[in-house]
């Protein structure tokens, strides 16, 4: 029986290993060879951990500041770090949507989180599926004044601020 679940696990890692953090096999992004197949539904993904909720819909937790972050051409997300004494604590974690020149979410959502991700949202990221959401449904769910809009060439991205609250750098 280990083996069985052993040599799926591998099959498993091998399959994943061959997508990017873009969640396509064929984008052209340098994966990490090394990537595996962790236990229970996430997998790491070149600084980037893919968890997987149901059927196609998933979402990815970053880091801020890590490589995974530039790979995916967030560096300037509005993500501001709770830890900061100066700000009392408060700041935001990011929920980032991709959205390709049609409109349709492109790979799963990526939210930059530093810390433990918000289960109020994350379970609310179930509803997304990469090629078939779009903008309105990202809108509809969160409302249309909470998700501010860029526009990246032909790529459209939808930033969801999180906001977080650190009682230990609030200076209480």
């Amino acid at each position: 029986m280990k083996t069985m679940i052993l040599t799926a696990l591998t099959a498993a890692s091998s399959l994943l290993a061959s997508f990017c953090v873009h969640a396509s096999p064929t984008c052209g992004c340098q994966q990490n060879p090394q990537a595996a197949a962790q236990t229970g539904t996430s997998s790491r993904f070149g600084g980037a951990t893919l968890v997987r909720i149901s059927g196609q819909s998933g979402y990815y937790v970053v880091a801020p500041g890590s490589n995974a972050v530039e790979k995916l051409g967030l560096a300037d997300a509005p993500y501001r770090d709770s830890d900061n004494v100066s700000r009392n604590g408060v700041g935001s974690d990011v929920v980032a949507f991709r959205f390709d020149a049609a409109g349709k979410l492109e790979g799963y959502p990526v939210y930059i989180s530093g810390a433990r991700p918000d289960s109020f949202y994350t379970s609310r990221l179930a509803l997304f599926a990469p090629r078939h959401s779009t903008l309105a449904d990202v809108k509809t769910l969160f409302g249309s004044d909470t998700v501010h809009v860029e526009k990246k060439g032909a790529q459209t991205v939808a930033y969801l601020e999180v906001p977080v609250y650190d009682p230990l750098a609030s200076g209480e």
